[in-house]
């Protein structure tokens, strides 16, 4: 064998490892930066992961070249103790200190699943820090360093990390550094589609750690998934039905004859796939304080438990002195969502949790019971009011919760502590086309920052002005019930609106931003 064959495979090994290295970051940056298509296949991601895999192998023919190698004579400890050798210690540092980084980006990447990806993500980063370690040891510690061609190579790549960071960071569409205060839709990959009764599946996000603050949320509140289903935008609210022990966005979406989402996403939606879901809205929630001693009676029927759910989920692990009394209406037993969840919250808190089940088409014994939700039945299920006050929270069609809400208000609960969210038909008002030949009035629309003038012209509301102007704001439903639209007018006085519903007026500022304002963070 030749003498100098070690040292050659040393040499060769790392500046192809080195190569390897820098196209796997500049990969990296390039899915999250979004240059690539928004919704990567896996393809992508597969080939991101086998160009590590190759780094990996030839940093490891690189190492034991070093080894091997009689003219350099490196031993075990110069290899792993930084500025433990005599030849060029500093610049060997650096190659034993990126060997290291190399080694726990690796592990934490093969043992994503169990870590987390929480911690997976945290250790993944110093994949930054690697390439520029790297870098340095090419550049001080190899016999090449000094080749015109090799320096050249090294120059673009910089160039190309920097490029990219700065892109990643900053650019439009990159990631944002920090959650914006006006809802804002952001791709989310799908981690599981489950089905929960033969008419609902829930859906499972993932939220990646820069926007985990954005999608904190409040207990009944909403998302609203947006997608392209034939040929055609579609945007629905789901109300938000995430486990305690759950992390991510799950939403649970019931089958509608007819519905272009619901039924595509029954149909048609994989585990892998990515979305566009907004960060949470809705006002149809609770602030659950541990100090406070109430009564919480909560009235479902059907998929509308989904917020319903985790609000006294909040209420029972966050308020030890507090009770609940669930009402649920469904069909059969079959159709009753989240069946084993709410058993369980009954285990775990038992004297404080009461659930009273109403089967339409079922006879069933006691504790079920036959009957549709309705005053009457109401009025006698309940026990007579206690000490506590009592907060009263109802979700379902618009008739049922007119009903219940006209019943409780009878019955002495205040109008102020009587919380109703009804579920209604999209509206079929699609948004306006873009025409160039515009008449009409002025109006500025403040969103995530930026004010914009559209033109509005007369008819329009002001979701629709900004819609047309191109301005990529909240809205859901179209039809004045979700309340993702909200906004403010500007000026003394200023006063919420629906975006959706309110005519523009000529001249008028209207502010999404100041309408979605989230409390600091304790």
């Amino acid at each position: 064998m030749n003498p100098q064959f070690w040292w050659f495979a040393a040499r060769a090994g790392g500046l192809v490892a080195w190569a390897l290295l820098t196209a796997t970051v500049v990969w990296g940056l390039l899915l999250r930066t979004r240059l690539l298509p928004r919704t990567p296949p896996r393809s992508l991601l597969g080939l991101h992961r086998f160009l590590a895999g190759l780094a990996v192998a030839f940093t490891a023919l690189h190492t034991l070249g070093l080894l091997l190698d009689t003219y350099l004579r490196f031993g075990v400890v110069d290899l792993l103790v930084p500025f433990a050798a005599s030849w060029r210690p500093v610049p060997v540092a650096f190659g034993v200190l990126a060997l290291y980084l190399l080694i726990a980006v690796t592990v934490t990447s093969v043992l994503m699943r169990r870590l987390g990806r929480k911690w997976w993500h945290r250790v993944h980063l110093a994949a930054y820090l690697l390439f520029w370690l790297a870098t340095m040891h090419l550049l001080t510690a190899g016999t090449d360093s000094r080749q015109p061609a090799l320096r050249l190579l090294v120059a673009g790549a910089i160039a190309a990390v920097l490029f990219l960071t700065l892109v990643r960071v900053f650019a439009p569409g990159a990631t944002p550094p920090r959650a914006p205060s006006a809802p804002a839709f952001h791709p989310l990959r799908v981690l599981q589609v489950r089905r929960e009764t033969p008419a609902v599946v829930s859906v499972l996000f993932a939220v990646p750690p820069w926007l985990a603050t954005a999608y904190r949320h409040q207990p009944g509140q909403h998302v609203t998934v947006r997608t392209r289903v034939d040929r055609g935008v579609v945007c629905r609210p789901y109300s938000i039905c995430t486990d305690s022990d759950e992390t991510g966005v799950r939403i649970a979406v019931g089958h509608i004859p007819g519905g272009r989402l619901s039924t595509w996403i029954h149909t048609r939606l994989r585990v892998g796939d990515v979305l566009d879901v907004m960060t949470p809205t809705g006002v149809f929630t609770t602030e659950p304080d541990p100090s406070r001693s109430r009564h919480v009676l909560a009235v479902a029927a059907g998929s509308a438990i989904t917020p319903v759910i985790t609000i006294i989920g909040a209420v029972l692990a966050r308020e030890p002195r507090s009770r609940c009394t669930l009402v649920y209406g469904n069909r059969t037993t079959g159709d009753i969502l989240f069946a084993d969840r709410l058993a369980r919250l009954e285990h775990q808190y038992p004297g404080r949790l009461r659930i009273v089940h109403l089967l339409s088409r079922e006879h069933p014994a006691a504790p079920l019971h036959h009957g549709r939700i309705s005053a009457d039945t109401l009025s006698a299920l309940l026990p007579p009011p206690g000490p506590d006050p009592v907060d009263a929270y109802l979700c379902g069609p618009t008739a049922m919760t007119g009903e219940i809400r006209e019943a409780l208000l009878r019955r002495g609960l205040r109008d102020d502590r009587v919380h109703s969210e009804h579920f209604t038909a999209p509206s079929a008002k699609a948004p306006p086309e873009t025409t160039t030949h515009e008449h009409g009035r002025h109006v500025t629309i403040v969103h995530n920052g930026l004010s914009s003038t559209v033109v509005a012209r007369p008819g329009d509301t002001v979701l629709d002005s900004g819609l047309r102007a191109g301005l990529d704001l909240p809205y859901s439903c179209r039809a004045g019930v979700c309340g993702t639209c909200l906004a403010v007018t500007a000026g003394p006085g200023p006063q919420p609106i629906l975006t959706c519903q309110t005519r523009s007026s000529p001249g008028a500022t209207v502010d999404f931003d100041a309408a979605h304002q989230r409390p600091a963070e304790r």
